[in-house]
C-alpha cells in the first residue's frame, strides 16, 4: 500500500508558524509510515530540521506562498504599503494557482494542510483535494484590522526636535473598509475552500469558519481598553461544537463534498526540551561563569538587536537619574530596508514611539549632535531573518558581522533598542514570501534622552544616586541570556552579568531553563513558555490583532506581565521581571520537578491530535467511512 502524500503549507510570516508545522508533522510521520509530507514555505529550510531529521518521507520547497507585513520601523506598520503587497500578491493568485494545481499533482498529493496560507486552501479546492487548517489565526483578520481606528503615533506633546525624525515616516492612517473589503473578502473566499479547522490554543474569530463575528475585525476590539470586546471573549472560550459553521465550498466539479466542515479544538502545539538537559552543563556553554549559576535567570528573546554596557557607570544594570538631563546622544542605527515580518508593538496614546526620545534640551540638529560626540556607537544587526515573538535565524556569514565588531566604539546605553526598518520606496516589486534578507543600509540616527556617565565623569559629579529608586534592566541576583545573536558579536560590551547564547542553542531548552522570559507575543513563544510554565514578560504589539488572542492563552494557560513600550526602552525591565517571578514561580517550580512527564503529556496530546487528523482523512479515502 502506498503513502497518502500530505502538502503542508506553511506561512512565512514568522517563527510560531514554522515550529508549530515541525511539530505537528513530526506527530504525523511517527504514527507509522503511512505518510510523505512536503512541507511548502518561504521560510528556510533550517526552521523545519527537527522534522526533517524524522523521516526521509519528509520532504521541503520553497515557494512564495503569502505576502507580507510591511514596517517602517520595529514598532510601526506601513498600512498603505501593506495594503499594496497585498494587492500585488492577490493579483498573482490565478498563476499561483496554477503552478501549485500542477505541482499536488505532480507529487500525487491526498490532502493539503495549511498554517495558515491562504492560497493553500484555494489551491487544494483547485484540485479537489480536502484541506485543514492548523492555526489560532487567519490572515483575513490581520489585513482587516489594518483599518482599526487606533493610531500609532506618538503623543501630541512630543517635542519640536522630534519633527524632522518622524516625519520621513509615512502618517499612520487608517485603510478605509472600501479599499480593505474587496481585498479582505478574497482571502476570506480562499479560506471557505477548506473543510476543517484544528483551531489551536491563543485563538482569535475564524470568519471564514464561523459567522459568530464577521469582519471588519476591529469591531471585535474596544479601543479604550485595547482587549477583546466581551462578547468576543466570552466566544471563543465556547466549546468549539457549539459554534456555527457556514457549509462547505463544492469542489470544481459541483458535487458536493462528501465530509461536512468541522472545527476541531487542538492542543498546544509546542516543541520540547531535549529530555537530558542539564541546567549546568547548558549554562557552561552559554559561558556563564560557575559562581553565577545559582542566579535567577532572564532570558531576552528579541531578534535584531544588541545590549551595550554603559562604561564608567557605577551601577551597569541602571539608568540616570530622571533628573538629570545632559545634552541627549546620537545612536546610529544600522538598519534593514527590506519589509519584515510582522513585529509591530500595541501601545496607548501616551506611549511614546522612538523617535520621541530627545529630550527638551536637545539640539534640533542630529548631525550636529553626532559631530560632538568623538565616537557615536553605531548598534547594527547582522544579515538575518526577523521573526516575531521569537530569535532571528542568524546569517553568519554578513558582512555586517565584522563592521559591527569594528564600529562598536564610543558612549554606549543601557536601554535595549529595537532596530527600525526606515521606510523607502520599493525599487522593485515586493517578492511575497515573508522571510527577507537584511542587506546593509544606509544609517539612521536616533536621539535618546539622555546619555550614561562617561569614563571621566567623577563620582562626586555622577547623577546617579545609589538610594535613588531608578529604573533597572535586571534585579539583583539574576544575570541575564540575550538570545538570536552571534557568540562573539559585541559581547565584552554587553552590561555586567548579560551574557550572549550561542546561535545553535535550542530556544525550548533555554526556554525551559530560564526563570523569566522577555519578549514579544508570538505563538512560538507563548506555547513554549506555556508549555515550561515560564513567567512571561512581553511588550505588546500595535495592529496585529492576533495578540489579543495570545494574551487571553497567557491569562488562562500561562503568566504574562505586560511591559509598556516606554519602560522598554528606557530599560526599565526590573520591576516587571520581579512581579513575573512572583507570579510564577510556584508553578515554574512544579513544572521543574514534573520534568520529562510534563513533555510526556504534551506529546501524548499531539499524537491523539495527529491520529484524529488521520481519522477524518479517512473520511474522504474510505467511502464506508461515516462522517464524525
Amino acid at each position: 500500500m502506498g503513502r497518502t502524500v500530505i502538502a503542508y503549507y506553511c506561512s512565512g510570516h514568522g517563527y510560531g508558524h514554522a515550529t508549530r508545522v515541525s511539530a505537528f508533522t513530526t506527530h504525523l510521520l511517527e504514527l507509522g509510515p503511512q505518510f510523505e509530507v512536503h512541507i511548502v514555505s518561504s521560510a528556510p529550510k533550517h526552521i523545519f530540521s527537527d522534522c526533517l531529521k524524522v523521516s526521509e518521507h519528509c520532504h521541503y520547497r520553497y515557494a512564495e506562498i503569502d505576502p507580507v507585513v510591511v514596517q517602517p520601523l520595529a514598532y510601526r506598520v506601513d498600512r498603505d504599503k501593506s495594503i499594496r503587497v497585498l494587492e500585488r500578491f492577490l493579483g498573482q493568485r490565478e498563476a499561483k494557482i496554477a503552478q501549485e494545481l500542477e505541482w499536488l499533482r505532480k507529487i500525487g498529493a491526498s490532502c493539503v494542510l495549511s498554517d495558515s496560507a491562504f492560497l493553500a486552501c484555494a489551491a487544494a479546492n483547485a484540485a479537489s483535494l480536502p484541506c485543514a487548517v492548523v492555526t489560532n489565526f487567519t490572515f483575513d483578520s490581520v489585513y482587516s484590522y489594518l483599518g482599526t481606528l487606533f493610531i500609532d503615533e506618538t503623543p501630541s506633546s512630543e517635542s519640536s526636535q522630534d519633527h524632522a525624525a518622524k516625519s520621513e515616516l509615512p502618517p499612520d492612517v487608517p485603510i478605509p473598509e472600501s479599499v480593505l473589503a474587496p481585498l479582505v473578502d478574497q482571502i476570506v473566499k480562499d479560506y471557505r475552500c477548506a473543510d476543517l479547522l484544528l483551531r489551536l490554543p491563543g485563538a482569535i474569530p475564524i470568519p471564514s469558519f464561523s459567522p459568530n463575528h464577521p469582519l471588519p475585525a476591529p469591531n471585535w476590539v474596544d479601543l479604550e481598553t485595547c482587549r477583546f470586546k466581551p462578547d468576543v471573549t466570552n466566544t471563543l472560550l465556547e466549546p468549539t461544537e457549539a459554534l456555527p459553521l457556514y457549509p462547505s465550498v463544492p469542489f470544481p466539479s459541483g458535487q458536493p463534498k462528501s465530509v461536512s466542515r468541522q472545527i476541531r479544538q487542538a492542543p498546544l502545539l509546542v516543541r520540547h526540551p531535549s529530555p537530558d538537559t542539564d541546567r549546568a552543563q547548558l549554562l557552561d556553554y552559554i559561558g556563564v561563569p560557575r559562581s553565577m549559576h545559582s542566579h535567577k535567570v532572564l532570558i531576552v528573546s528579541f531578534g535584531g538587536q544588541v545590549i551595550k554596557r554603559p562604561p564608567g557607570t557605577r551601577t551597569p544594570s541602571a539608568v540616570p537619574s530622571p533628573n538629570y538631563s545632559p545634552p541627549g546622544s546620537t545612536i546610529n542605527l544600522q538598519s534593514p530596508t527590506p519589509p519584515t515580518r510582522p513585529k509591530h508593538h500595541r501601545h496607548t496614546s501616551s506611549v511614546a514611539s522612538v523617535s520621541a526620545l530627545t529630550p527638551s534640551n536637545v539640539a534640533n540638529d542630529p548631525e550636529q549632535l553626532h559631530a560632538a560626540l568623538a565616537s557615536p556607537i553605531r548598534i547594527a544587526t547582522p544579515s538575518h531573518i526577523y521573526v516575531p515573538g521569537a530569535p532571528p535565524a542568524s546569517n553568519p556569514s554578513s558582512p555586517l558581522l565584522s563592521t559591527v565588531r569594528s564600529n562598536s566604539m564610543g558612549p554606549a546605553f543601557t536601554s535595549f533598542f529595537t532596530p527600525p526598518t526606515p521606510g523607502t520606496e520599493f525599487s522593485q516589486p515586493l517578492a511575497a514570501g515573508a522571510f527577507v534578507e537584511i542587506n546593509q543600509p544606509k544609517g539612521t540616527f536616533l536621539t535618546v534622552p539622555y546619555s550614561l556617565p562617561t569614563p571621566d565623569d567623577s563620582a562626586e559629579n555622577s547623577p546617579i544616586d545609589a538610594d535613588l529608586d531608578v529604573p533597572k534592566l535586571i534585579p539583583d541576583g539574576w544575570i541575564a541570556i540575550v538570545c538570536g545573536v552571534s557568540k562573539n558579536w559585541g559581547e565584552e560590551d554587553l552590561p555586567e552579568r548579560f551574557f550572549v547564547a550561542p546561535k545553535d542553542v535550542y530556544m525550548p531548552d533555554v526556554t525551559a531553563m530560564g526563570d523569566v522570559l522577555l519578549g514579544k507575543l508570538g505563538y512560538g513563544t507563548c506555547a513554549e513558555c506555556v508549555d515550561s510554565c515560564t513567567p512571561f514578560v512581553y511588550v505588546p504589539r500595535a495592529l496585529f490583532v492576533e495578540e489579543h488572542g495570545l494574551r487571553m492563552l497567557m491569562e488562562t494557560d500561562g503568566t504574562g506581565v505586560e511591559l509598556p513600550r516606554e519602560r522598554y526602552e528606557a530599560g526599565d525591565w526590573s520591576s516587571a521581571i520581579e512581579e513575573a517571578w512572583a507570579l510564577g514561580a510556584e508553578k515554574k517550580l512544579a513544572r521543574r520537578l514534573l520534568g520529562a512527564r510534563g513533555d510526556a503529556r504534551r506529546r501524548r496530546q499531539g499524537q491523539e491530535m495527529a491520529r484524529e487528523f488521520e481519522a477524518w482523512l479517512s473520511l474522504w479515502t474510505n467511502p464506508t467511512a461515516t462522517d464524525a
